[in-house]
């Protein structure tokens, strides 16, 4: 059975943390706190009882696909009693890879959202007789 993954939340991000979003929010041409609110509270996401990845997105966190919560439900099969053995390094490096393509995910999202918007209101309206 897997496990319940382990984060900690977080009050808020550290100074170097928002000094790093503040910068993505220049090069992506948002607003720093629009981008903060959108990502959401930090989380350290634990892989064992001494590693743990720092400042994690809550709403990277809590991405879902398909109904599942992606990276609760990649460290809940990686936990140690579930697998009999310790994380490798190249899982964590993937838990890390993970992390980066959904938190680009979060951050493509309206544009996203615009595109699905543009192509619904310009798509071929079916019902209408030819």
């Amino acid at each position: 059975m897997p496990g319940p993954g382990r984060i900690t939340e977080r009050e808020a991000y550290a100074s170097a943390e928002v000094t790093q979003i503040q910068q993505a929010a220049a090069t992506l041409g948002e607003d720093s706190d629009a981008l903060i609110e959108r990502l959401g509270l930090p989380v350290d996401v634990w892989l064992n009882d001494i590693a743990y990845l720092q400042a994690v997105p809550m709403s990277v966190w809590s991405f879902t696909i398909g109904g599942y919560q992606v990276l609760k439900k990649w460290s809940s099969y990686r936990d140690q009693e579930v697998m009999g053995r310790p994380l490798t390094a190249s899982e964590a490096r993937e838990a890390s890879g993970i992390i980066k393509r959904l938190t680009a995910l979060v951050l493509m999202q309206p544009q996203l959202d615009a595109n699905y918007e543009t192509v619904r209101s310009s798509a071929f309206p079916w019902t209408e007789q030819i």
